[in-house]
C-alpha cells in the first residue's frame, strides 16, 4: 500500500533502509531512514498523509546530500564560485600533489628542521618584494591575526566609507572587535581625507587601516586617502599602516599575461603596488587574488610579519601541507611567468570569444544530433566570490529551451553524472562555456543529453 496515512502504514527502519543498500554505508542509510520517517511520523501528527513513494524520494535525496564530494562542471560562467569551492584547481607542474610527504618543515639540503612554510613565504616575498610573508588558512583569519597582534588594546583608525561586509561573518568592524582593537571610524560614507584620518590619531592609536571595497562600487561625490598619502602619515607617528586589499592582483602590470591586465581588472590594486606605495602590512587572498587554493596571506616588513607570526593565534589558523604544495606551485608559476597558461583561472579568464564560439558551435552540432535544440547567446560572465565588483566579462554560452522548462531541466543537469551546474534564466537554461574547461566539452554534451533525455521521459510518463 503506496498510501500512509496513520502511524501503522509507517515501514519499520530496517525494512525501508534495505532497498537502498549500497546507496552508502549501512549505517549511514539506517540513521537517514530513521530521520524520514521521524519526520514523516511528525507529519502524520500534524493531520499530514504521505506516500511510500514521497519518503523513498525524500531518503534518496539525503543520501545524495552525503555522498563524498565529487567533481562538477561549472557551466555558470562565474570564475570563482564561492559554492564550488572558488578558484578552480587541478595539479600543476611542480606541485606536490599526490606525495605521501611534504618537507613543510624541513630543510633538505641540510636535513635541519626550518621555519614552517619557509620555503614558500620566500617566494611570496619575491613575488610582492616584501620583506616578510606569512600564509594562514583564509583572509578572514590573516586580517584577524595581524590586528590581534598589532592592535590589541588599542585603537584601529579606518574610513567610515570601508566598513565592508563580505559574506555574511566577515563584516570589518566585528573583525577588528575580535582582535581586541577599538575601531574608530574616520571620515563619511562617501568622502574621507588624509585630515580624518590625522585628527584621529592619539596616544591609543596601533594601526592605520585601509579596506579594498573589493564587492561594491562609490561614485559619485566620493574621495578616498591614497595608500601613498596613509603610508606617509603613518611613518610620521610610527604607526604601521595594514591594506587588506582581499582581492585584485599580485602585481598591476599583471606580467604572467601577454596581453596584459584584462579591462575588467583594470583598477583592481595590485599587492606589489601596495608594499611599493608604503603599506607596512599587505592582506589578500590565496584564492581570489593568485586563483590557487584557500589561503590568507600577509606581506610586509620584516620585523612587523615576524611579530605576527609570534602571536599565539597563528598556530591556531596555521596553513595545511596539502594546500601549501598547491599554492607553492601556484606561486611558482606566477615566478616563472607561465600563469596565464598553468592557473586555471586565468586559462578561463583570458579565453577570448572566437574560441568560446567555436566551441560552443561544435557542442551545438552535437547535441542538434540528439535532437536537443540549442543556439549560442551573449553572456555576461563575472570574476565571483565579491572580486571585481561592476565588473563585466563578456562570454558565450549555449541556451537550451527545454520542454520540461528551465528549472526542472537545470535540477536534472545537477542530478547526472558529471553534475552540471548551469543558469535558468529568460525561460532557457544557460551553458557559459567560459568556466567549462574545454577537455570536458563532451562530457558536458553527453550530460544535456541524459538529462534531455530523463526529462522528456518523465514528462510522458515513459520512466
Amino acid at each position: 500500500m503506496n498510501d500512509i496515512a496513520t502511524q501503522r502504514d509507517l515501514p519499520q527502519v530496517e525494512t525501508f533502509a534495505a532497498s537502498f543498500v549500497g546507496a552508502a554505508p549501512a549505517s549511514v542509510i539506517r540513521s537517514e531512514a530513521r530521520a524520514v520517517i521521524d519526520r514523516a511520523r511528525q507529519l502524520l501528527a500534524d493531520g499530514d498523509a504521505t506516500t511510500l513513494d514521497a519518503l523513498r524520494l525524500e531518503l534518496a535525496g539525503r543520501l545524495a546530500a552525503r555522498q563524498p564530494m565529487t567533481g562538477v562542471i561549472n557551466a555558470t560562467g562565474v570564475l570563482l564560485h564561492t559554492n564550488l569551492g572558488r578558484a578552480p584547481l587541478e595539479p600543476l607542474p611542480r606541485s606536490a600533489n599526490g606525495l605521501g610527504a611534504v618537507p613543510i618543515e624541513l630543510a633538505l639540503d641540510g636535513g635541519r628542521r626550518h621555519r614552517r612554510l619557509e620555503s614558500l613565504e620566500a617566494g611570496l616575498c619575491d613575488l610582492t618584494g616584501a620583506g616578510g610573508a606569512l600564509v594562514v588558512n583564509n583572509n578572514a583569519a590573516a586580517l584577524l591575526l595581524v590586528l590581534s597582534s598589532l592592535a590589541a588594546g588599542g585603537d584601529v583608525v579606518v574610513s567610515r566609507g570601508q566598513l565592508i561586509e563580505i559574506g555574511g561573518s566577515f563584516r570589518i568592524p566585528e573583525i577588528v572587535s575580535q582582535g581586541g582593537a577599538v575601531l574608530h571610524e574616520v571620515g563619511t560614507t562617501n568622502r574621507t581625507h588624509l585630515r580624518d584620518f590625522a585628527s584621529a590619531i592619539t596616544e591609543s592609536t596601533r594601526v592605520l587601516l585601509e579596506i579594498h571595497l573589493s564587492n561594491f562600487e562609490q561614485s559619485g561625490f566620493v574621495a578616498t586617502v591614497d595608500t601613498t598619502e596613509l603610508a606617509a602619515l603613518g611613518r610620521e607617528h610610527r604607526l604601521p599602516v595594514v591594506f587588506d586589499i582581499g582581492s585584485g592582483l599580485v602585481d598591476s602590470s599583471a606580467p604572467w599575461l601577454p596581453d596584459g591586465v584584462p579591462s575588467w581588472l583594470r583598477g583592481e590594486p595590485g599587492a606589489r603596488q601596495a608594499l611599493a606605495a608604503g603599506a607596512n602590512i599587505v592582506t589578500f587572498s590565496g584564492d581570489k587574488l593568485l586563483g590557487g587554493p584557500q589561503a590568507g596571506i600577509i606581506c610586509g616588513d620584516r620585523d612587523l610579519v615576524d611579530r605576527i607570526r609570534e602571536h599565539p593565534l597563528a598556530r591556531a589558523v596555521r596553513y595545511d601541507k596539502v594546500r601549501a604544495a598547491h599554492l607553492h606551485a601556484t606561486v611558482r608559476a606566477y615566478l616563472d611567468r607561465t600563469a596565464g597558461t598553468e592557473v586555471p583561472f586565468w586559462r578561463m579568464a583570458s579565453t577570448d570569444l572566437p574560441t568560446l564560439e567555436a566551441r560552443a558551435s561544435a557542442m551545438i552540432e552535437k547535441l542538434s544530433s540528439e535532437r536537443v535544440a540549442a543556439e549560442v547567446v551573449s553572456v555576461v560572465d563575472a570574476a565571483g566570490a565579491g572580486s571585481a565588483a561592476g565588473k563585466q566579462i563578456e562570454g558565450r554560452a549555449i541556451s537550451i529551451k527545454s520542454e520540461a522548462g528551465p528549472e526542472p531541466f537545470a535540477a536534472w543537469l545537477r542530478k547526472g553524472t558529471p553534475p552540471v551546474l548551469s543558469v535558468a534564466r529568460d525561460g532557457g537554461v544557460l551553458l557559459s562555456l567560459r568556466t567549462v574547461r574545454p577537455e570536458d566539452d563532451d562530457a558536458l554534451v553527453a550530460a544535456v543529453t541524459n538529462a534531455h533525455s530523463a526529462s522528456v521521459a518523465r514528462l510522458h510518463g515513459n520512466s
